[in-house]
């Protein structure tokens, strides 16, 4: 990567956020005195750093002349333990005893049913470079807060009791581990954005920006149950793998789904992490004036009290701060949407765009320079239908992106404001407990935008598999991919009558174009991210299927997570869209639970 350039766009960066009024509309009082105090921050932050950096220095670790292996830096592992330990949180986030699933998919009675319910992958890129060269001359930081989420060691229980020789000939022997977190959506009760309540704490105004989002629902179905109860199926799925007798239990389970006539299974372990193991109505702290601080995507005052001490200093770590401590390898989240059109159903993934792609659009809509505010822009203008024409130009499928919509998300990727609105939603880099969150607003805003243009990111969430979207949208795909066609087959061997008459997509609903914005999670953790919307509460039929086939979705998300951590051969399913198989390469990030890749340096603190 060229250090001029990052530093450019950084320092472009830092031009729009100080013309922001000027980039994105009128601002309130409270939003102008908000952009004030960050600006002085600023001011107070670019006078303390050296006239230059040092040049000619990497962002970048090379591989050795000599051996070619990746060199990485050394990273100090002190922690300062100012955040409140989430013992008792990873308490409730450990992984299940280790058991066989507790039931089968349930199966339709012969009889008809009711009404129907509606290529080759590129080569993997080589490997890259591990982790960032520090940079000197910037100013030191405070250690980021300890969160005490180490790894759970295996339990005696869980060691393997068979010797590898003595495993089956099917199953190849290579133990090899992964750190899975699977994020149910959601789970704390509804609150409106005040001084004590909501979510996106924002450190600078002592206030929550925006309400606590409760999640869809519909005719008793509750999002958060749903995928909560999904999530603690596909965990006890993937505990199977930590034992040999477990594993063999486990390639069942692939058999239904893979074609193994020509291909061996790799052993490999995953440990699986749950986010959340209740929703707020059945937590044991339910009547607690602040139990939405388990539940909260953001960093959040650990308590709240009346009168003029106001909110606690010490922080409880929000959702992505917990995920990032772990380090994982791959983080699922499972949400289900909902529409004002009862008609809509389906399965869609959940992507956030490169930075070169907000680049571009901010450039188009700003004339690079600021001087074009996006709410004098207008749909027949020609820069409005430029964004359009770019939009499509990356984006193969579209009809869910929004023109107007995406210059707003893009004022607030770079800025913190929703573009015509002027809401401000917060710099959500300084919400999170990581590396790029620092005692400097400076430094944070500059690593966070160096961290932005790394090959990393670019691997994570631009081109890939997809053709767009990086290793993020083809994992989402992948796991939908499985779930569509575990649900075609499912019908096909307990109904073969029906669905003789109807269409996959009829039955399991569309595979649908991908929601594009500047999603929280996908944003703001270092790992693979696979974001999927499992159907639509708001139609019958979709309720219905994710209903009565819970378990076969949970199945077929848990062989979707193997084969993107060691691949696997899926089966042909006439009529529907096979996975593709292909395990994600992980070696160009640089994967090494002993080192500094990529995976382990988003909560560890930076040595200058």
């Amino acid at each position: 990567m060229n250090f001029k350039k990052t530093i450019s766009y950084i320092m472009a960066a830092v031009i729009i956020l100080s013309l922001s009024a000027a980039s994105y509309g009128e601002i309130s009082v409270t939003n102008r005195a908000a952009i004030d105090q960050l600006r002085l921050k600023f001011k107070d932050e670019a006078a303390k750093v050296p006239n230059a950096l040092p040049e000619a220095v990497q962002s970048y670790v090379v591989k050795s002349e000599k051996r070619g292996q990746i060199q990485a830096p050394r990273l100090k592992a002190k922690r300062a333990p100012k955040y409140q330990s989430s013992e008792t949180r990873l308490q409730q986030t450990a992984p299940a005893p280790v058991q066989a699933p507790s039931a089968a998919p349930a199966q339709p009675e012969a009889s008809v049913p009711p009404a129907p319910l509606q290529a080759a992958l590129p080569q993997a890129v080589q490997a890259a470079p591990a982790a960032p060269v520090t940079v000197s001359s910037i100013p030191s930081v405070r250690p980021v807060q300890a969160l005490n989420a180490t790894r759970p060691a295996a339990s005696p229980a869980a060691q393997s009791p068979a010797a590898p020789e003595n495993r089956p000939a099917f199953i190849d022997n290579t133990d090899e581990c992964f750190d899975v977190v699977v994020d149910p959506g959601h789970g704390g009760r509804y609150e409106a954005a005040r001084n004590y309540s909501g979510d996106h704490w924002d450190p600078f105004s002592k206030t929550f920006l925006l309400p606590y989002n409760f999640g869809a629902s519909s005719s008793g179905m509750y999002e958060h149950e749903w995928t909560l109860n999904t999530a603690k199926k596909i965990e006890e799925i993937l505990n199977l793998t930590h034992t040999d007798a477990g594993f063999a239990e486990f390639c069942k389970i692939l058999r239904r789904h893979s074609d193994l006539s020509s291909s061996k299974i790799k052993k490999v372990r995953v440990n699986t992490h749950l986010t959340r193991r209740y929703s707020w109505e059945d937590d044991p702290g339910k009547n607690t004036a602040n139990v939405n601080k388990k539940y909260r995507l953001f960093d959040s005052p650990d308590s709240f009290s009346s009168g003029k001490s106001g909110p606690s200093e010490k922080m409880y770590p929000g959702r992505i701060s917990f995920i990032n401590q772990l380090s994982p390898d791959l983080v699922v989240c499972l949400h289900n949407n909902s529409s004002p059109n009862r008609n809509v159903r389906g399965f869609s993934s959940v992507i956030v765009p490169h930075f070169d792609f907000f680049s571009t659009i901010n450039g188009i809509v700003t004339n690079g320079i600021a001087n074009v505010a996006p709410n004098k822009v207008r749909v027949n203008e020609p820069k409005y239908q430029k964004v359009a024409n770019f939009i499509t130009s990356v984006i193969t499928r579209p009809d869910k992106i929004d023109v107007k919509t995406m210059i707003s998300d893009t004022a607030t990727y770079f800025t913190g404001f929703r573009a015509f609105t002027q809401k401000f939603i917060g710099l959500r880099y300084l919400m999170v407990t990581w590396r790029y969150n620092t005692s400097s607003l400076f430094t944070s805003f500059m690593l966070f935008f160096m961290r932005e243009n790394s090959i990393y990111e670019n691997y994570r969430r631009s081109g890939g598999p997809e053709g767009y979207g990086g290793d993020n949208f083809y994992s989402s795909e992948e796991i939908i991919r499985y779930i569509r066609a575990a649900l075609w087959e499912d019908l096909r061997s307990s109904n073969g009558y029906y669905a003789a008459k109807t269409s996959a997509e009829e039955y399991a609903g569309s595979h649908a174009s991908p929601f594009v914005s500047d999603w929280a999670i996908p944003l703001h953790v270092n790992a693979i991210t696979a974001y999927v919307e499992l159907g639509y509460l708001s139609n019958a039929r979709d309720r219905k299927l994710l209903k009565e086939k819970q378990a076969v979705v949970a199945e077929s998300v848990a062989v979707g997570i193997y084969s993107l951590l060691a691949g696997l051969k899926p089966k042909k399913t006439e009529g529907i869209e096979s996975p593709r198989g292909a395990a994600i390469d992980f070696a160009k990030y640089g994967r090494d639970k002993n080192s500094s890749g990529y995976f382990n340096i988003s909560c560890r603190p930076l040595s200058f």
